[in-house]
Formats: C-alpha cells, structure tokens, sequence
C-alpha cells in the first residue's frame, strides 16, 4: 500500500515538473514562426501558467513538511495548514492531501497523497 502511494507521489511529482518544463519550450519563437501570435493562444497560454501557478502555491505548505521528522508519531502544524488540507487545488481539482511514514523510516513524514474530492468522467479523467 506504501509503495502505491509512493508512486502515485512520484506521478504526481513528475507531472508537475514536466508541466513546468513544457509551458516554457511551448512558446513560439520569432525564429521558428512568422506567424503572428493570436490572442486565443495567448489566453491558453495565460490559463495554463495561472494553473500551474495556482497549483505550486496551493501546495507548498503541504509540501514542506515532507522530510519532517515527527516525536512518537506527532507533528506540529499550522492552522493554514488544517484548515486546507481538504482543499488543495491541483491543476484545476480539488482534493485532501494526507501524508505518512515510508517503510525505512517510520519516523520521518516521506508520503504525500492526494486525492480528488469529486470522481471525474471518463472524458475529464
């Protein structure tokens, strides 16, 4: 059960990155184009940097607490931190991230999970 969540983190983890990655080398070049650029695509490119954007701060306090490591099994966290654990917002859904101990070292926070609080469509998923 660790190892899944640990590679749906990983995923997740991934995804990010290549998001990230590819938004960057997505945007035409004078050198590769002459075309103009339309303002649909302006505006998809906009969207999709706010979303990734809106995703990095959503979970930034959830993920600095990885690599925490915890005294018998208790962690100290903020009120922020609480309040929207149920809410994270990742790339255009909202989900709950719990975290958890890996199996070689069960007193450091190394899982992170996230889960969709609505089931998506087959077309959305």
């Amino acid at each position: 059960m660790k190892n899944k969540i640990k590679i749906l983190l990983y995923v997740i983890l991934l995804t990010f990155s290549l998001c990230g990655c590819s938004n960057h080398s997505s945007a035409p070049s004078i050198e590769q184009s002459s075309d103009r650029i339309g303002a649909e695509d302006i505006k998809h490119d906009t969207k999709e940097y706010t979303m990734i954007e809106k995703t990095k701060e959503s979970i930034a306090i959830f993920v600095e607490l990885l690599g925490t490591e915890s005294k018998n099994g208790d962690i100290t966290v903020t009120d922020e931190f609480l309040d929207n654990m149920e809410s994270v917002y990742i790339m255009g859904r909202t989900g709950t991230i719990v975290h958890g101990f890996g199996d070689d070292m069960e007193t450091i926070i190394s899982i992170m999970e996230w889960t969709d609080n609505d089931s998506a469509s087959k077309s959305e998923f």
